[in-house]
C-alpha cells in the first residue's frame, strides 16, 4: 500500500512539473548594455515565462517591455521604470547621446496609446 501510494505522490508532483510556469522577478536592475539584454529577453520571450517587475528596472532593463509580450508581464506597485537616451563615452571620457543606438532602442517599445495621454502605453500593464 506505501508503494502504491508512494508511485501515486510522484506521477501526482511528476504531472504539476511540466504543468508549471516559471516565474522571472526584476528589481534592482540598473540595466546595462543594450545588446546584451536584447538577447536576454529574446530568450525570456521565447521561454514563455512570465515577468514581474517589483523594483527598479533602468537602462536598458526596460526593454523588457517590448520584448515580452505584455500579457506576460506584471509591474507591480513597488515597480520603478528608468528611461533616458543611449550613450557611449566620447573621446574625452564623458558620456555623449549614441543617436542611432537611442533610435533602436525607443523602437523596441511597444507604440504609445493615445486614448490615454496620463499613463501612454504603461496602461497596458
Amino acid at each position: 500500500m506505501k508503494l502504491l501510494t508512494g508511485l501515486l505522490a510522484a506521477v501526482l508532483l511528476l504531472a504539476g512539473v511540466g504543468a508549471s510556469q516559471a516565474v522571472v522577478r526584476i528589481a534592482d536592475d540598473r540595466g546595462g548594455r543594450i545588446g546584451t539584454y536584447v538577447d536576454k529577453y529574446q530568450g525570456l520571450r521565447t521561454s514563455g515565462e512570465t515577468v514581474i517587475i517589483d523594483g527598479l528596472c533602468a537602462s536598458a532593463c526596460t526593454i523588457v517591455l517590448g520584448a515580452v509580450p505584455h500579457d506576460r508581464i506584471c509591474v507591480t506597485s513597488h515597480a520603478n521604470l528608468g528611461f533616458h537616451a543611449a550613450w557611449d563615452f566620447g573621446s574625452n571620457g564623458r558620456a555623449v547621446t549614441n543617436t542611432e543606438a537611442t533610435h533602436m532602442l525607443y523602437s523596441m517599445y511597444p507604440p504609445a496609446d493615445t486614448s490615454n495621454t496620463a499613463c501612454g502605453w504603461l496602461r497596458c500593464w
